[in-house]
């Protein structure tokens, strides 16, 4: 290969790096909210589940513990603990993916169900309850 000849007369431009900036993640607040009926626990930055629902806003509470730090709590035992998951997936990624095909058209009691089918509608179900606006919106 011919490699065409570099002009004598050329500078090299200074290439500057900038460091990242630093965050300061101690000082970053999270939510637990406990889904479902077995309260499973998901841990959450506060900031993005307000800005995404106005209601998870209102709902999280601040409780002080004896030690005088802050713990901020939501309970929902009446939510698919399924279906929080793909919201706090779309929450971070602004995206969520559908289960894989697992090739059995039959759920536990028989019936002729694919669950990656109903997955979206369980979401918007959950969108619309909490007032996900951005969610319930499709992207085109």
């Amino acid at each position: 290969m011919a490699t065409s000849p570099v002009p004598q007369n050329v500078t090299p431009t200074p290439t500057v790096s900038v460091a990242p900036a630093k965050h300061k993640f101690c000082e970053v607040s999270t939510v637990t909210l406990f889904v479902g009926k077995s309260k499973k626990p998901f841990y959450v930055h506060r900031q993005p589940l307000c800005d995404a629902s106005p209601v998870l806003q209102g709902s999280t509470r601040r409780k002080v513990s004896k030690r005088g730090s802050e713990k901020q709590r939501c309970t929902s035992e009446e939510d698919d603990e399924s279906t929080f998951e793909l919201f706090v997936d779309w929450l971070y990624c602004q995206r969520y993916e559908m289960l894989p095909d697992d090739g059995d058209d039959e759920d536990d009691e028989g019936d002729h169900v694919d669950e990656r089918f109903l997955q979206p509608f369980r979401l918007f179900v959950f969108a619309d309850k909490y007032d996900v606006c951005k969610l319930k919106r499709p992207r085109y």
